[in-house]
């Protein structure tokens, strides 16, 4: 009587398992969780990431002492959201800041100023939808901060992630 009820059990959860369409699994990454995917389907279109910047802030002035020099920094802070239709790769990110000494907004009237890779914690991914903060210490000689009237921030910067929109990727923090 056992043997029969497993049997059907087997079968029967074979027979279910088999009628549900589940996600391709990646590869298991070195952190040890598994990325879910849906599956593509080759000809149609399925879909594009779209990032934006909600937010940025530049802290304070920092003054650092080594070896005799003294450097300044700040804290860049961001907020990146996804508000395409398809995850994007963090690693992939590249979140590029520029110095502005004038009331133009263009960036090749600018001085590039730090920038890091958006992946510098535990999440891999950004999801359609999902919110990513992070954050990054910027350096300089002193002074150099000295008349800027803004920082710029331009989230993926070498266009790495293709977007349903690759022209609003930027926000300004002002100062006071």
């Amino acid at each position: 009587m056992k043997q029969l009820l497993f049997t059907c059990l087997v079968i029967l959860s074979n027979f279910c398992y088999s009628q549900v369409d589940t996600p391709t699994v990646g590869s298991r990454p070195s952190n040890g969780r598994i990325n879910l995917e849906l599956p593509t389907i080759p000809g149609v279109d399925n879909g594009t990431p779209d990032l934006v910047i909600t937010s940025v802030s530049v802290g304070p002035i920092v003054n650092d002492h080594r070896n005799g020099q003294v450097t300044q920094h700040r804290i860049i802070q961001y907020t990146l959201k996804n508000i395409g239709t398809l995850r994007a790769d963090l690693g992939k990110i590249m979140m590029q800041g520029f110095l502005g000494y004038d009331d133009v907004f263009i960036i090749s009237n600018m001085v590039a100023a730090c920038g890091a890779v958006a992946k510098q914690s535990t999440v891999d991914f950004i999801y359609p939808g999902a919110t990513f903060n992070g954050s990054y210490k910027c350096s300089y000689e002193v002074d150099k901060w000295r008349g800027m009237k803004y920082y710029l921030l331009k989230a993926d910067h070498l266009n790495a992630i293709q977007e349903q929109n690759e022209n609003n990727n930027t926000k300004v923090a002002n100062f006071n």
